[in-house]
């Protein structure tokens, strides 16, 4: 499964695919409506325009056969409640169409309107069916027809939101049971998105992962998840013959526990992935499964009123680790071939140092070698900062955290070809590593509205505060107010210290959270 990317001379800059990612979630109107020639009841709205639709071969648009077949479902928004789709009629020759919905790909389908006739073969038509459950499946399909027959488009799988939450983080939990040979050095990708299995998240940390008797968090790469209703899976892959034997994992998002499965912590009970005896190298939990747990329904999140330096490095390690596991190709002055990244000198059993460099920023660093297939390796310290920046309300936007990264720096550790290899490495921290790991950093920052013990609305700054370690607190700066009480306090967190009451006009409060993950306060979000 491995990817070969290809280096020019003239760029010497790694092409890597984006791993950013964003999944709208509009609102849309809706409304009870009767299509002409529709015997069918039907709660929705059928629009025009709006393009897209396509993607099969419609053939002939012959008037003395059955319609062109539609084009195939297209997702336009969604809500808890709502699927709006569009397609692309293809046919002049139709004198209707059927819209069918089904909970799998083969149905069983139910019609569940039924549209006349559009002009010419391009009109795009769209469809709101409303009225459904929060966080459902459904397959889609179109059906044109006339006096010769019906055709149908692919069907198309859609899903309305959770709504309950914002994804912007995800984190498994595995534990590698106590046995014999149940350790392994081999690769390991997880997918919680069934679309998007190919780009999931290789497990590719500076420690030596999978040892025996050994747990560990590991942050996983949320692409096209958004929202709950976008984890379909927990896919777990391992690549190679040296067997693995999994005792325990959990599921996190945004820090709370929504999965958990134990296997067992015996050789017999434990799940084996080593293609052998039976066993497959790869194990999957499947979507009706994580509805099904409890700690799904009733997901507990907790308050995040910092960060520990600890994870952010977890963090960082984990976005350079899936980055740096494909393979590129190299055409270089010095060197054509094939290169493999892997993590250099680790401090402990970690590759990633925080350390603190002012009250606003961070600083991080570690060490890559390139692997050659003829020359010696070279070996090269990356670092950077992070400064984090807290951008007060406007009369417009609320207050927000921004992380920009800065000082991007790249020193070899011996020998002028590593001289050379560094200013590649430069760029390819700048334009790859930098990039992911700035676009992953607004994630997993605080978020106001769910994060603080305060009305988002009673929040006027937020200032990052940068300890010498490099943990990370944050300062609130309540919206001066006039008249009544103001309780001017700290938070450590999450809990409130004696505070000092004033009446009459009040002045500007400030309360400082910190507190580390897992200590904090938790609240439960409602079904």
């Amino acid at each position: 499964m491995n990817t070969q990317f290809y280096v020019t001379r003239a760029t010497a800059v790694l092409a890597l695919a984006s791993l950013a990612f964003t999944v709208a979630t509009t609102s849309v109107a809706f409304g009870a409506a009767n299509l002409p020639n529709s015997n069918v009841s039907q709660t929705g709205v059928l629009t025009g325009a709006g393009g897209g639709g396509g993607g099969q071969n419609p053939g002939p648009d012959d008037p003395s056969s059955k319609p062109r077949t539609p084009g195939q479902p297209g997702l336009v928004s969604r809500t808890d409640s709502s699927i709006k789709i569009k397609w692309t009629d293809n046919s002049s020759y139709e004198q209707g169409y059927n819209l069918y919905r089904g909970p799998d790909y083969s149905g069983p389908w139910t019609r569940i309107a039924v549209f006349g006739a559009v002009p010419g073969n391009t009109e795009v038509m769209q469809y709101t069916d409303a009225g459904l459950p929060r966080d459902t499946r459904y397959y889609y399909r179109v059906g044109a027809y006339n006096f010769f027959g019906e055709s149908f488009s692919t069907p198309q799988t859609f899903a309305t939101i959770d709504g309950r939450i914002d994804v912007t983080r995800l984190q498994i939990r595995l534990r590698t049971a106590n046995v014999s040979d149940a350790g392994t050095d081999d690769d390991v990708h997880v997918a919680v998105n069934d679309v998007n299995v190919n780009f999931g998240t290789y497990l590719d940390y500076g420690r030596n992962d999978f040892e025996r008797g050994d747990d560990f968090t590991y942050e996983l790469v949320p692409d096209g998840v958004s929202d709950l209703s976008d984890i379909n899976q927990i896919m777990i892959f391992k690549t190679g013959d040296d067997g693995w034997c999994i005792e325990s994992l959990d599921l996190l998002v945004n820090g709370g526990v929504v999965f958990t499965q134990d296997f067992g912590s015996t050789s017999s009970t434990c799940r084996w992935l080593d293609n052998e005896n039976g066993h497959e190298n790869h194990f999957v939990v499947g979507r009706d499964t994580l509805r099904a747990h409890p700690r799904w329904q009733n997901l507990v999140l907790p308050l995040k009123t910092s960060i520990p330096k600890l994870e952010l490095g977890d963090l960082v390690e984990g976005i350079v680790g899936n980055i740096i596991h494909d393979d590129i190709y190299l055409d270089l002055p010095v060197y054509i071939g094939d290169a493999d990244p892997y993590w250099g000198e680790l401090h402990g059993d970690r590759a990633v140092v925080v350390t603190g460099k002012d009250s606003s920023t961070v600083h991080l660093s570690f060490n890559l070698g390139i692997g050659l297939t003829v020359l010696d390796d070279p070996n090269v310290d990356l670092s950077f900062d992070v400064r984090l920046t807290g951008v007060c309300r406007t009369p417009t936007s609320p207050p927000f955290i921004h992380p920009i990264i800065e000082n991007i720096d790249a020193k070899p550790h011996f020998g002028t070809l590593s001289q050379i290899f560094t200013l590649f490495l430069i760029n390819f921290a700048k334009d790859t590593i930098a990039t992911t790991i700035e676009d992953n950093l607004k994630a997993v920052l605080p978020k106001l509205e769910r994060d603080f013990p305060i009305d988002i609305k009673q929040i006027d700054c937020v200032t990052p505060s940068v300890d010498a370690d490099g943990n990370v607190d944050f300062i609130v700066t309540q919206v001066p107010k006039t008249g009544g009480k103001n309780i001017t306090g700290t938070f450590t967190g999450g809990t409130t210290t004696t505070g000092t009451v004033t009446g009459g006009t009040s002045t500007t409060g400030t309360r400082s959270f910190g507190g580390t993950i897992g200590t904090t306060t938790t609240k439960t979000l409602a079904k």
